[in-house]
């Protein structure tokens, strides 16, 4: 799945880079400062987390990366969600995701199509890496 997810996003976050316009650069913020709000439950956090990651492949034109990137979240939305639960140090675990998302909108911003796609797969790599039992990590 992680290997899937990295060749899939990789390519969205590329394209969104050249393509993304101002309103697709809002929403990433908009859904960025629902990451960020104080006392963000779990839950919370992981449906804006989803739906950061549908809007770089929907920012990035190609209507079947949005379609499968939304599917692929969808069917890990529960398993996500309970190894995000087992997180000790949730603060630690949030501050990292954020700042991951952060440096991507910051190269989608900047146009940057190969910095994009590289810090998308090391986000998707470093998450799947730090999250307990997470499947097809």
């Amino acid at each position: 799945m992680v290997e899937t997810r990295v060749l899939l996003e990789r390519a969205s976050a590329a394209l969104a880079a050249e393509r993304a316009d101002a309103e697709a650069l809002a929403e990433l913020e908009q859904l960025l400062a629902r990451m960020d709000r104080p006392g963000a439950s779990r839950e919370d956090f992981n449906d804006a987390d989803t739906e950061f990651h549908v809007a770089i492949a929907r920012a990035g034109g190609n209507a079947l990366f949005a379609e499968m990137t939304g599917a692929i979240r969808a069917s890990l939305r529960a398993p996500i969600l309970e190894a995000f639960t087992k997180v000790e140090d949730w603060d630690v675990m949030a501050g990292m995701l954020r700042a991951q998302h952060r440096q991507i909108l910051d190269a989608l911003r900047a146009g940057e199509s190969e910095e994009a796609a590289r810090l998308t797969a090391e986000h998707i790599r470093a998450a799947a890496a730090a999250l307990p039992d997470l499947p097809g990590a």
